[in-house]
C-alpha cells in the first residue's frame, strides 16, 4: 500500500510537471518534462501585509516546489534578481525599488529531499532597523530561483518573482458611530437623571498578536479656551485602561453618565482613546469623544409674558401683527444673560429683540406679505454662567391665514384604519413644511416628500385624522386644508368637521357633508392633474361657526379629484 501511495504521489507530480510547462509535439521536450524541476509558486508579484506590534524580527516563508517523475533529491539556490525588478518596472509601467539587504537575510542554499515536494526559505525582516531607518511602506525584494543539481533545471517561466511585503502599523479606533458613540455627541439631561451608558469600546483593524494596554483619557486639547472652563469634572465613570487580549480585536469599555450627580449647567467631557505600545496607532478622526452634556433648564430664571401672542413657549403673530418693544420674557435679577437671533430664509432680520431691565423684548415693523412662507425668527437666550439656554421661537404667518395656532404642541391621538399603514407620514400634516417651489417639492421635511398620500375612501368609511392641539389651546375660528401642491386633483371632494373636550364625546361643526376643495380651486391649474407646479399657494378654510377652544378636532376625509388623497400641511386659525 505504501509503495502504491508513493508511485500514485510521484505521478501526480509529474502530471503537475506536464501543466506547468506545457505540452509539445517533440520527443525531446517530453524527455525534458520528466526530469525534477523548481519552481516559485507565486510568480510576478506577490503581496504580503505585515502588521508588527513589536521590534522582533518578522519571518517570511519563500516557498519552492519541486515537480518531476522521478522526484528525486534536488539542490538550489535563492538569489536576488534585481535585473528582474528592472524588466517588471519596464513591462508594468512601475518604478518598483529593491530594499536594501541589510533589512533582511535568508539561505540561500536549499535542498527538496527525495519524495518531498517543497521547501521554505525563511527571509528575515530586520523589523526594528526597517522602521527606524526607512519606516513604514511597502518594500520590493525580487527573488530568483536557480539549480544546483547537475543535469536539473528550474521551470524558468515560474522561476522569479518580487515579494511585495507592506509594513503597517496596527491601528485602534473607537468602535462606533460619529455623533453617538465617538466624535461630537450631544446629551440633554434637562428632564432626566437616569443613568445613562455609551459604548467606548475600542478596536484593533486585526486580532492582536500579543496583549494590548488600550488607554483613555481626558484630554483638552479637544477644547477651546472658553470650553475648558465648561470641563465636566464629576457625574460620569469610565475604565482609564483595559486590555486587548491575544486574538481579539475588541477591547470593551463603558462610559457611564451619572446626571443626578451633575450640577446644572452645559458641559463638555473631552475623552481620548490611546495605547501603550508605540507600534500600535491609533485613527486621529476615531480615537476621540467630545460629548457635550446639558443637565438643568432655566424655567426658573425665564417667565413668559401672558398675552394674545403666547402659544406655549412660542410667541405666534398673524401676518398684519406689528409690534414695538413688546415684552415677551422676563429674565431673574440675580442671571446674567445674552441672546442671539436667527432667521429662516424668508425676511431675515423682520425681527429686533432686546434685553431691558430684566425684560427680553420684541420690535416687528413690518406685516408678512409673503403668500407662501411664515417668517420665523429663533432667539436664543444663554446664561453666561452657566452656560445653558433657552430658545424662545417668534412665527409671523403667512398672509390671509389669520393666527395659526402652533403646531409644536399638536399631536395627532387617533386614526381611522383604512390608513393605519401610513402612520409614520402623518407627522407632515403639521410639520410647519411646504414646498416654497418646484425644487422642494421632490425633497420636503425630514428628506422625504412633504405630502401625506392615503387610498381614497367612502363616506360611509372616511378617511379620520384625530388632532390633540395641545392643553388650553389658543381660540380658533377655522380649520385650513393645504393640498399637494403639484397634481392637485389627489385632492378630498368631501370633509366633516368634529370637535371634542375629551376625545371622547364629539360635536359636529357644519354639515355633515362640505366640500373639502371646489371645483373652482381644482381647476385653477386645468383639470387638477397638470405636471406644472401651482403658480399659488392656496389654503381651503373651513369656519366653523365662531370662536372654539376644544382641544381636540377629528376630520373625516372621502371621495377625490383624482386617485388617492393628498395633503400636504393643516392649519387651525383664528381669522377675520
Amino acid at each position: 500500500m505504501v509503495k502504491r501511495m508513493r508511485m500514485m504521489k510521484k505521478y501526480i507530480s509529474f502530471l503537475f510537471a506536464a501543466l506547468l510547462l506545457g505540452t509539445s509535439c517533440s520527443d525531446t521536450r517530453t524527455d525534458y518534462m520528466m526530469e525534477d524541476t523548481v519552481y516559485f509558486p507565486n510568480s510576478d508579484l506577490q503581496k504580503e501585509t505585515l502588521y508588527v506590534m513589536n521590534a522582533n524580527d518578522y519571518v517570511h516563508n519563500v516557498w519552492i516546489h519541486k515537480a518531476g517523475y522521478y522526484q528525486g533529491k534536488f539542490a538550489g539556490k535563492v538569489e536576488l534578481d534585481y535585473n528582474y525588478l528592472i524588466q517588471y518596472n519596464t513591462d508594468n509601467g512601475t518604478n518598483y525599488e529593491m530594499l536594501d539587504a541589510k533589512y533582511y537575510s535568508f539561505e540561500r542554499d536549499f535542498v527538496i529531499e527525495a519524495g518531498s515536494d517543497e521547501v521554505a526559505v525563511p527571509l528575515t525582516l530586520k523589523i526594528e532597523q526597517l522602521l527606524t531607518e526607512k519606516g513604514y511602506g511597502v518594500y520590493y525584494v525580487p527573488l530568483s530561483v536557480n539549480s544546483r543539481t547537475p543535469g536539473e533545471d528550474v521551470y524558468v517561466d515560474k522561476a522569479h518573482f518580487i515579494l511585495a511585503l507592506e509594513v503597517k502599523k496596527p491601528v485602534l479606533a473607537l468602535d462606533g458611530t460619529d455623533g453617538e458613540q465617538r466624535g461630537e455627541v450631544f446629551l440633554d439631561f434637562s428632564e432626566s437623571t437616569t443613568d445613562y451608558e455609551i459604548d467606548i469600546t475600542s478596536r484593533l483593524d486585526i486580532n492582536t498578536t500579543e496583549d494590548l494596554s488600550v488607554t483613555y483619557s481626558i484630554d483638552e486639547s479637544l477644547l477651546t479656551e472658553e470650553e475648558k472652563e465648561h470641563l465636566l469634572e464629576e457625574g460620569f465613570d469610565y475604565a482609564e485602561s483595559v486590555n486587548l487580549a491575544v486574538g481579539e480585536k475588541y477591547a470593551e469599555n463603558y462610559l457611564t453618565l451619572k446626571p443626578s450627580e451633575m450640577p446644572d449647567g452645559k458641559w463638555i467631557l473631552p475623552i481620548r482613546m490611546g495605547t501603550t505600545n508605540e507600534k500600535v496607532g491609533t485613527d486621529k478622526d476615531a480615537n476621540w469623544l467630545k460629548l457635550t452634556v446639558v443637565k438643568g433648564t432655566l424655567d426658573a430664571q425665564i417667565t413668559f409674558e401672558t398675552s394674545d401672542y403666547l402659544q406655549g413657549s412660542d410667541v405666534i403673530l398673524s401676518s398684519e401683527n406689528t409690534l414695538t418693544d413688546e415684552t415677551i420674557a422676563r429674565i431673574s435679577e440675580s442671571s446674567d444673560f445674552s441672546f442671539t437671533v436667527t432667521y429662516n430664509s424668508e425676511g431675515a432680520n423682520w425681527l429686533t429683540p432686546k434685553q431691558e431691565n430684566g425684560e427680553i423684548q420684541i420690535t416687528v415693523d413690518s406685516k408678512n406679505s409673503s403668500i407662501w412662507q411664515e417668517r420665523v425668527a429663533t432667539i436664543t437666550l444663554k446664561d453666561n454662567v452657566n452656560w445653558l439656554e433657552k430658545d424662545i421661537t417668534v412665527r409671523q404667518g403667512i398672509k390671509d391665514a389669520g393666527l395659526t395656532l402652533n403646531k409644536a404642541l399638536w399631536n395627532i391621538v387617533g386614526y381611522s384604519d383604512n390608513v393605519a399603514g401610513k402612520a409614520n407620514t402623518f407627522f407632515k400634516l403639521y410639520d410647519n413644511f411646504w414646498p416654497a417651489n418646484r425644487a422642494q417639492s421632490d425633497t420636503g421635511a425630514k428628506n422625504s416628500l412633504s405630502y401625506i398620500e392615503v387610498d381614497k375612501a367612502s363616506e360611509g368609511t372616511p378617511v379620520q385624522f384625530v388632532f390633540d392641539l395641545g392643553e388650553n389651546p389658543h381660540a380658533y375660528n377655522a380649520v385650513g386644508l393645504m393640498p399637494r401642491l403639484q397634481w392637485i386633483g389627489n385632492s378630498p371632494k368631501y370633509m366633516k368637521i368634529e370637535l371634542s373636550d375629551d376625545n371622547i364625546d364629539w360635536r359636529l361643526v357644519g354639515d355633515e357633508s362640505r366640500i373639502a376643495f371646489t371645483d373652482e380651486q381644482i381647476n385653477k391649474n386645468p383639470n387638477g392633474q397638470s405636471n406644472l407646479w401651482m403658480n399659488k399657494l392656496f389654503i381651503a378654510w373651513h369656519q366653523l361657526g365662531g370662536s372654539m377652544v376644544h382641544r381636540y378636532i377629528r376630520l373625516s376625509l372621502w371621495g377625490t379629484w383624482s386617485g388617492t388623497i393628498c395633503l400636504d400641511e393643516i392649519f387651525v386659525s383664528l381669522k377675520d
